[in-house]
């Protein structure tokens, strides 16, 4: 069964009302503002879950994006809202971590494998 999500140049872009229908611009991956959440815990879980897994990108409201690069580098918090990236980084032994709000992802953009 395909996802709701639609699926445009590797990105995901989130459904929302105000971007469906006749004459609709489609904004890809970005949500205008609204009460409707544009990122939930079950669809980075698709993306977490995905076989075989596909490296992604988190772009966030602030124009800032993480990339994951391995499904074991993700922790979600018992509630779901607030994840964790745990990203490998040449100048510290542990790497470094991304606390992330789900309600300010803006979008998921899958990333090329390596051939």
């Amino acid at each position: 069964m395909e996802s709701p999500d639609r699926k445009l140049g590797g990105r995901v872009a989130f459904p929302h009302p105000l971007l469906s229908g006749p004459g609709a611009a489609g904004m890809i991956g970005r949500i205008p503002n609204s009460r409707e959440p544009g990122m939930t815990v079950d669809r980075l879980r698709d993306a977490l879950r995905a076989e075989p897994f596909r490296p992604f990108r988190i772009h966030l409201a602030d124009g800032k994006a993480v990339e994951v690069r391995h499904r074991d580098f993700v922790a979600i918090s018992p509630p779901g809202r607030t994840i964790v990236v745990f990203e490998p980084h040449p100048e510290w032994a542990d790497g470094r971590s991304h606390w992330i709000d789900l309600l300010l992802v803006t979008a998921l953009e899958i990333l090329p494998t390596a051939a």
